[in-house]
């Protein structure tokens, strides 16, 4: 499989937004095991939180993680973020996961890019509603006013 042309590395350094999609090896569905999806995602809130992300919005799906960060000073090193948050899930697994990203534009609207991330089980038919998946979430924004303007 291609994947897409990596940016210079001091383009993932600082207070930048970011697109991430981070899939299981062979898009086996690890994070249809309840224990499994919140162990993955108490790694990335406590990976971003180390290296100085926030995460304005994350998706759990069966086979694959959305998450929308943002660096939140010069700290910031969107390389080592995914190096360690993939270290630390890696050992449950014993596999590697793929990694895909995007750099947000300036001009790109937040909320959209939220709601956007948020509504992945939906679009997959998975769930009727976004707030009926267990796994969606941020630390920025409530999640409420978030569902709430998707109405």
């Amino acid at each position: 499989m291609r994947h897409p042309h990596r940016l210079s590395p001091v383009q993932y350094l600082g207070a930048a937004r970011y697109s991430l999609t981070f899939c299981c090896k062979g898009r086996t569905p690890w994070l249809s095991q309840h224990d499994v999806a919140g162990m993955v995602r108490d790694q990335l809130l406590r990976t971003a939180a180390d290296h100085h992300f926030a995460i304005h919005a994350y998706c759990l799906m069966p086979d694959h993680v959305h998450v929308l960060c943002e660096g939140t000073d010069d700290e910031a090193d969107l390389l080592e973020f995914v190096r360690l948050f993939k270290q630390r899930t890696a050992y449950l697994f014993k596999r590697k996961t793929g990694f895909f990203d995007r750099h947000l534009r300036a001009d790109e609207d937040l909320l959209q890019a939220i709601r956007y991330v948020l509504a992945n089980p939906v679009r997959a038919g998975l769930v009727d509603r976004v707030e009926a998946w267990p796994h969606v979430g941020g630390t920025t924004l409530p999640l409420e006013e978030i569902l709430s303007s998707m109405t």
